[in-house]
């Protein structure tokens, strides 16, 4: 990391005060209302990760089984007790097969992937595309 890089992260956008919360702040990004669209898409998005995350004990407790990234598709797994959480990341600009055999060991018996963001369902005993650019949250079922 170039020292430029380190001042700016470690001492300017760490300490930059978030703005919002005092009565002196002319921005208050703790209200919702007063996001842009952008903002307000990020903020739907993360909150709903964070139920996702207070619901789901595979993510919050489970244990993590990485597997090594293979052409820029990074797959892992929370597992706790009987229920299975599948993460893929696709650092890709265009679409990557994603081949569930190679995951057997945590799928196991589980046939079918039902998403924790959009609630889309995939069956595991075939190749599945990933759009670019992505990520997904899915809990493995039988």
């Amino acid at each position: 990391v170039s020292q430029s890089r380190y001042d700016y992260f470690f001492n300017a956008a760490v300490r930059k005060d978030f703005p919002g919360g005092w009565k002196e702040d002319a921005i208050d990004k703790f209200n919702v209302q007063t996001l842009s669209p952008q903002e307000k898409e990020a903020f739907t998005y993360f909150s709903r990760l964070a139920k996702i995350r207070k619901n789901t004990p595979a993510i919050s407790k489970g244990k993590t089984i990485q597997f090594i990234p293979q052409n820029g598709l990074y797959v892992y797994f929370k597992q706790h007790k009987e229920q299975v959480v599948m993460c893929l990341l696709n650092t890709n600009s265009e679409s990557v097969q994603l081949d569930p055999t190679r995951y057997s060991e945590v799928t196991q018996s589980k046939q079918q992937a039902i998403g924790l963001l959009d609630e889309s369902s995939l069956m595991l005993t075939k190749k599945i595309d990933i759009a670019p650019k992505s990520f997904h949250l899915y809990e493995l079922k039988n």
